[in-house]
């Protein structure tokens, strides 16, 4: 059976570098955890497999930066909505239920966001998708 262990347990690919899905991301957050907060999946010891690959652990850190990216504004905007109804104590919060309102962020509340640099995969707006080179 110890063949059976040599894969990865997301993608289950065999010819890739393995880490032990206990181990710590370079965040010091285990990489099981992550994929338990991304996913509800929850990898057992008595599984065929503990291990994954180093492109699955890439696309996960994407997943989790996401997840987390959702949770801090989420929570930024219920403070602010917070500030806003503390402020005016004769209005209802229904009535901020489908409409527009403005709310401008202190600079340091800005949420900052990488930029990659991606191949195109038009040549120009009249062409049809062409793959990756």
């Amino acid at each position: 059976m110890y063949y059976l262990v040599k894969f990865c347990r997301i993608c289950i690919q065999t010819d890739r570098k393995l880490l032990d899905i206990e181990s710590l991301d370079y965040d010091s957050i285990k990489l099981s955890e992550k994929l338990k907060t991304c996913t509800q999946m929850v990898i057992s010891e008595e599984s065929l497999s503990t291990k994954i690959c180093t492109s699955c652990i890439q696309k996960l850190r994407i997943s989790y930066q996401f997840h987390s990216m959702c949770k801090k504004s989420t929570t930024i905007l219920q403070h602010h909505l917070t500030e806003l109804l503390r402020g005016c104590e004769n209005l209802d919060a229904d009535k901020f239920v489908n409409c527009e309102s403005l709310v401008t962020l202190p600079p340091s509340q800005k949420v900052k966001r990488k930029r990659n640099k991606r191949k195109s995969f038009y040549k120009s707006s009249t062409e049809k998708a062409i793959p990756f080179s």
